[in-house]
């Protein structure tokens, strides 16, 4: 954020703006326009679009839209945002699924078993 009042052009790319939800647009957009169109602070944004969903006393975990906040969101960037569906731009063949069958010597097992317990992971069946 030091640095990008002097960056003239910035490209945002991303294949899941949203992921997680509506929540996590506002730092991308902050980064692109310097809160023009979502706030400079998140709380601004929380108060505006949400309200609190899981809580336990005051501390809240998570938030939910407001009724009409998701279209009132995509309305304030639509100027800035494009979206494409990967169905309307890529071409890919159809998935071939495969097995292979893979036999370990024994010395190959333990070195895998010992992978295993070294990094926490469950043991394999053989």
């Amino acid at each position: 954020m030091k640095a990008r009042p002097k960056v003239k052009r910035i490209v945002g790319l991303t294949g899941t703006p949203s992921s997680n939800g509506m929540m996590d647009l506002w730092a991308e957009f902050r980064l692109l326009d310097m809160g023009e169109r979502l706030g400079r602070f998140i709380g601004q944004y929380r108060t505006a679009y949400f309200t609190p969903d899981k809580r336990n006393g005051q501390v809240v975990f998570s938030y939910k839209p407001l009724p009409g906040a998701e279209k009132a969101i995509y309305d304030k960037i639509s100027d800035i945002t494009i979206s494409m569906k990967s169905t309307d731009h890529l071409k890919m063949p159809e998935l071939v699924n495969a097995e292979y069958t893979v036999h370990l010597s024994e010395r190959e097992k333990n070195a895998v078993r010992g992978f295993e317990a070294e990094f926490g992971a469950k043991p394999a069946e053989w």
